[in-house]
């Protein structure tokens, strides 16, 4: 597993300890996250994990069905925890700068390639979750809804009302937010070897959406 990627779970391995578990629990999964940070899903054997728990694998499997249930229930809360500063907290602060509408899309896009440029297999991770897991594509719409939605809606008002939109809130939304990750994929996973001219991306983009595509003012 990437050292990104054993950082973040590191850091964050004692985020989901619930005060309903049990002490075998908690060391369970803390030891499962550490191993799954340090030697990645394959690397990381049960019976590695209960030892390093100090409990017997049938202790083990008393409270967990099997490795991908632990894997689960250890690496997706750790990666939402990790998320939730790296998108929500970072665009606040842009939001909270009260500048023109145009300004505050510009600073949210360049942060948003910024953040996807440096924690690329995070993004990896998130993606192949949510193609893979109906589980992990649940818990992530609940994150959205209730976490990033009501975040960004505010300035996403502010521009419909601003260029008297009369798309959907909700439209708008998805219009922006399908923009910016086409060109994170495409920047960061399908073609990182390709030069690119961040700046000049980030400026096209938002020249459609202010200006539509047969209007570029490029």
């Amino acid at each position: 597993m990437n050292n990104q990627l054993k950082s973040l779970f590191k850091e964050y391995r004692d985020i989901l300890i619930d005060t309903n578990l049990t002490d075998k629990q908690k060391d369970i999964i803390r030891a499962a996250l550490e191993l799954f940070a340090d030697k990645g899903y394959e690397g990381t054997t049960t019976q590695a994990i209960a030892q390093k728990a100090k409990v017997s694998e049938k202790t083990l499997f008393k409270y967990f069905n099997s490795k991908q249930e632990l894997f689960r229930q250890t690496v997706y809360p750790a990666m939402l925890q990790a998320l939730q500063p790296m998108l929500i907290e970072r665009t606040e602060k842009i939001l909270g700068k009260g500048n023109d509408y145009h300004d505050i899309l510009h600073a949210v896009f360049k942060d948003r390639v910024e953040f996807a440029i440096e924690n690329t297999d995070v993004i990896k991770l998130v993606l192949q979750e949510l193609l893979l897991s109906q589980e992990f594509r649940e818990v992530m719409s609940q994150f959205v809804k209730q976490d990033v939605f009501p975040r960004i809606s505010q300035v996403f008002q502010t521009l419909s009302e601003a260029e008297h939109s009369r798309i959907p809130l909700s439209s708008l939304i998805r219009v922006v937010l399908s923009l910016l990750a086409g060109y994170v994929i495409t920047r960061t996973i399908l073609l990182p070897d390709q030069e690119w001219d961040d700046e000049k991306e980030i400026q096209f983009m938002l020249d459609i959406l202010f200006n539509g595509i047969d209007n570029p003012s490029l």
